[in-house]
């Protein structure tokens, strides 16, 4: 090959790699791009996780609560329901039964 030849080879061969390195810069940009938004939404998602679990937990102390305080005032009455004549407490417990299952 001629030095002529070999050069319009090189500046060919430079060409290419140019436009190849072109090519993985606009690549390269494009996924650090889509990288940073995934971690913008990362963080979005992160911060409304955080949110409902701690909703979550308020829930959970809340039916606690609740479910103890149903079971002591269910035991005060059926402390009071067994001082009462047994017709009257079948026919209260028929209408707690019955008041339930509404």
């Amino acid at each position: 090959l001629t030095s002529e030849q070999q050069m319009q080879e090189l500046q060919s061969l430079y060409q290419t790699r140019t436009e190849q390195c072109d090519a993985l810069m606009t690549d390269h940009s494009r996924i650090v791009g889509e990288t940073e938004e995934i971690i913008g939404q990362r963080a979005e998602l992160d911060t409304q996780f955080r949110t409902l679990f701690e909703e979550n937990e308020r829930l959970k102390i809340w039916r606690d609560e609740k479910t103890t305080a149903a079971k002591r005032a269910e035991a005060h009455l059926s402390e009071v329901l067994d001082l009462l004549p047994e017709e009257d407490s079948k026919i209260i417990r028929f209408s707690m039964q019955f008041l339930r299952e509404r």
